[in-house]
């Protein structure tokens, strides 16, 4: 629901790809298991904002709308240290 409702959103596609790679994993298949496990993922979904070395800056669990989408993308880039 997350990227078929929110994600696809013009305002939210827009901002998370100019601010972020972006990935989505299913974490029941293929590397998903080893992820959740690494991330201690344990609900769905979960958005992850971490930096280029994989430490986790901020997280969120759950399904939000296009503006709250943006919120979190925001907050997240207020963790980003120079």
């Amino acid at each position: 629901m997350l990227k078929r409702n929110t994600f696809s959103k013009k305002e939210a596609g827009d901002f998370f790809n100019a601010h972020f790679i972006n990935v989505a994993i299913d974490m029941e298949k293929g590397d998903g298991p080893a992820l959740a496990e690494k991330f201690e993922v344990d609900a769905y979904p979960t958005l992850i904002i971490a930096d280029k070395n994989g430490n986790i800056l901020t997280y969120t669990k759950g399904y939000m709308n296009a503006v709250e989408l943006v919120e979190f993308g925001k907050y997240g880039l207020n963790k980003f240290q120079p």
